[in-house]
Parts: structure tokens; sequence; C-alpha cells
């Protein structure tokens, strides 16, 4: 009751600082109107409101006013926060920056609780001269990104968090085949603008993954599991995919390309030899096949693969099928 309560003071608290001249009635409404974890349910009644604020003068002594005009309550010092939830500006500001920064990644039942959290911390904070319209300006390029049902993506976050099984219809992108299957999700990943969920799966008796997006039933099951540190890791070190995969990859890199190539690692354990000609000779322990080739053809002839004969191959004949698929002129 009283965790309810200090979050319910937050919010207001909040609101306070933003403007918005909450009252009983208002502040009831806007908490009914947000409501969206089952399991933490913040509606309330006007008269456990007007509570609340007897507590909060009562308790903390907030430099507050009722405002008749605005038929709300506001901050006299709107530097005031609630103690020991104290945010100094620079930390404020990192955390409202991350927040900004995770926005285009998430699914929407994370967004909303996100929104819980930022204003818990315009609540907490001590905002002096920064000026938070600054963060709109912050703009992360994301690329195209795959919608989840916010319903289902709930349904899954759930099953995640309290590690309980999940029984999900599930239709594969291969071939369009959908099935039901009981999993058990040990991590949550995004890739290429979709999130996948890495879970054991018990129809095929093994660890698979599963993007979000096609599922299209899911319900929460009563069994538990233990999470897996092991595949956990696995996922931290990039094995999401169940890639077969190609050793001893070994490229070079053309001088021309070869400040933007050393920007980042392509591949775990990536290995840079400078050329005198100032090329580079690149080589990695194991690549995914699907993904090293169209890897390479990506840099339009800038890299060049040299080991292993057989993926050489592979890409010369892909780079025949491409070059003869357009030498016709297009149909008008």
């Amino acid at each position: 009751m009283q965790d309810k309560r200090m979050q319910r003071l937050v919010r207001f608290v909040a609101e306070m600082k933003e403007g918005h001249f909450p009252n009983a009635v208002s502040f009831a409404r806007l908490l009914m109107d947000n409501e969206w974890d089952d399991h933490q349910p913040m509606g309330v009644s006007p008269k456990t409101v007007q509570r609340d604020i007897a507590f909060l003068n009562e308790r903390f002594h907030p430099p507050m006013a009722y405002d008749p005009a605005a038929k709300g309550y506001c901050l006299v010092d709107m530097s005031w926060s609630l103690p020991y939830l104290s945010l100094a500006e620079n930390e404020l500001f990192a955390a409202l920056f991350s927040n900004r920064v995770s926005e285009p990644f998430l699914p929407a039942p994370i967004l909303q609780a996100m929104g819980d959290v930022k204003t818990a911390e315009l609540a907490a904070g001590e905002p002096g001269n920064m000026r938070l319209e600054v963060l709109e300006s912050l703009v992360v390029a994301t690329g195209g990104s795959v919608p989840v049902v916010p319903a289902l993506a709930q349904t899954v976050l759930r099953a995640w968090k309290d590690a309980r099984r999940l029984r999900i219809c599930y239709t594969r992108g291969a071939d369009g085949v959908a099935s039901e299957r009981d999993i058990d999700i040990h991590a949550l990943f995004l890739s290429d603008g979709a999130w996948y969920a890495r879970a054991f799966c018990h129809l095929r008796q093994g660890v698979r993954s599963f993007a979000l997006h096609r599922v299209s039933k899911a319900a929460l099951l009563e069994v538990r599991f233990q999470r897996s540190a092991a595949v956990v890791e696995e996922v931290r070190r990039g094995r999401v995919f169940d890639y077969d995969f190609v050793s001893d990859v070994c490229v070079t890199c053309v001088p021309e390309r070869a400040k933007y190539f050393r920007e980042r690692e392509w591949f775990a354990g990536q290995q840079i030899r400078e050329q005198p000609d100032g090329s580079l000779a690149v080589c990695y322990p194991a690549v995914p096949a699907p993904l090293v080739e169209q890897w390479v053809l990506s840099f339009g002839g800038a890299v060049t693969v040299t080991a292993p004969s057989a993926l050489r191959e592979r890409i010369r004949l892909l780079a025949v099928t491409l070059a003869t698929g357009h030498e016709a002129s297009p149909v008008a």
C-alpha cells in the first residue's frame, strides 16, 4: 500500500512540475486512463487522492499551493523534489537521455512503463538550468523496424520477466507454416529492427530463436523454469540464430575503403593486418554462413574473399548471377 502511495505521490509531484495543476478529480482520472499493467493497477478514487495530498503535506511539507484559477495544485518552488529520491541535474539529464535513445527500439508495453519512469525522474530531479526540450533534437535513426502487437508483446515480456512457460502459435518465416508450441524464454534480443526471443522449444527439444512479429497467439502457463546463464551468454556474444558457420574466413579490403573498414568489428575475433599498399588483410575465426555472402557483396567489390576456397567460389557464382541479371535493359 505504501509503495503504491509513493508511486502516486511521485506522479503527482511530476504533474505539478510539468505545470498541469492536478487536483483530486483530475489526477484520479489520469491514473485510471494510464493503467496498463494488470499486476500494478494505479487507479484510485478522488477521495484516495485527497488523502494522498494530505499525507504529502503532513509528511514532506512541499512548497505547494492550490491555484483557484487553474483549479489545481502547483509548486511554488519548482526546484523542490521528494526527499530521498533526488537526482542532480547531470544525473537527471543522463537518465532522460537514456530513455530517449531507447524509445525507437522498445515494444509498446515497455514504452508505456518508460513513461512512468520518466515521470518519476522528473519528480525526483533538480533540473536547474537544464532545458528538457533539447532532448527533442536527439533523433535516433534506426532504419526499418518490425512492429509487434502490444497485447502479445506484453504477454511475451511477462513470460520472460517471470520465467514462465509460454504457449504460442508461431508462423515460420521460411515456409509460412504455423504451429503451436511451448517455449521457455531465456533472453530477448533486437536484430535488424525486429525483436526475437531466444527460447527452449519443447516441440523441437532445443534452443531456438523466435521472431516476436511472427507470434499470432500467446498464453502464459503456470509452469516456471530456471533461466540458463549459458543461453544468455551466447546471445550476449552474438550467437542468436541457428546458422551454420564458415570457419577461418579471410578477406582483403582495397586501400580506398580501408579507413571505413577499420571503424568497426564486423564479426567476432576480427584480426586486421595492414598491407604495404594500404590495403587490409582481415581474418575471422567463424562467420555465420547466411550473412557472409551478403556482407561481402555489400562492399561492391571493395572486399574480396581469399579463404576458404568454397566460400570464394560461392561469391563468384553469386556475382555472375547478379551480372547476368543486369545485362539486359529493363522493360519499360
